[in-house]
């Protein structure tokens, strides 16, 4: 189990606190989940800016790298964070862990 399954079992217990970890992702642990695509999981890293999952989805920002992007694009997650449901968390948890594989040399 990593950190990404426990905030989504947190999450699956606690449903209605989705919308504001969401928004304010660094003040729970459960933030991780919509942490921004970038290196330091910051929405800016060296000039460039990154959304999260959701702003991803949204087309308005990019991840770091193209690939990323598209996946998340792909992704069967809502564009705005305030509609996330539950059922989504497992696919947040994925793009999390493909950004640490690919982006955050954390595999």
């Amino acid at each position: 189990m990593d950190r990404y399954d426990e905030a989504v079992a947190y999450l699956r217990e606690h449903p209605t606190e989705i919308g504001g970890i969401w928004y304010f992702p660094r003040r729970h642990a459960a933030g991780c989940l919509f942490a921004f695509l970038s290196p330091d999981s910051r929405r800016k890293h060296a000039g460039n800016e990154c959304g999260c999952p959701t702003m991803v989805k949204s087309g308005h920002y990019e991840a770091w790298t193209p690939e990323l992007t598209a996946f998340v694009r792909s992704a069967d997650i809502p564009a705005d964070g305030r509609l996330t449901r539950p059922e989504h968390l497992d696919t947040f948890a994925e793009i999390q862990r493909l950004a640490d594989k690919t982006i955050r040399n954390m595999a």
